[in-house]
């Protein structure tokens, strides 16, 4: 990306997408009707969705996790169905990368062994502890 006013722009909307087009305009230093286009044109470019990042811990589902598993069609058709599964990345043929919310500790055991029993093989597991850095990706 070339343009450093639109590069600044997924910057702001990245850091609050619910910012005013008249602040953004004043960042910018451009007329909020330019800003609306621009909005417009990257959205439609770069296929924008405005989501919410959660704390899931103040719903009452303190343990995240994340597995590197082998797995067949069948346990991931599972897996993409799964309450408590948030996201899975294929990582090779065979392998994903699965993070998963529980309530707790035990919710997470009975989930590894309900895996383990379909026959995905766990290759490794991560008990993610804290956030330090999340979604703040720059363009």
């Amino acid at each position: 990306m070339n343009d450093p006013k639109k590069q600044m722009l997924l910057n702001i909307l990245r850091k609050d997408c619910r910012v005013k087009k008249a602040d953004i305009a004043r960042s910018l230093e451009l007329p909020v009707s330019t800003v609306s286009c621009m909005i417009k044109k990257v959205e439609k470019e770069l296929g924008l969705r405005y989501v919410s990042l959660i704390d899931y811990r103040m719903l009452g589902h303190g343990t995240r996790t994340s597995f590197v598993i082998d797995a067949d069609s069948d346990v991931l058709d599972m897996l993409s169905g799964h309450e408590n599964i948030n996201s899975i990345y294929r990582i090779d043929d065979k392998s994903y990368f699965i993070e998963a919310i529980f309530k707790c500790m035990k919710d997470m055991a009975d989930f590894a062994d309900a895996l383990q029993d379909m026959g995905a093989k766990i290759k490794k597991e991560f008990y993610i502890i804290e956030d330090l850095k999340r979604e703040e990706f720059g363009v």
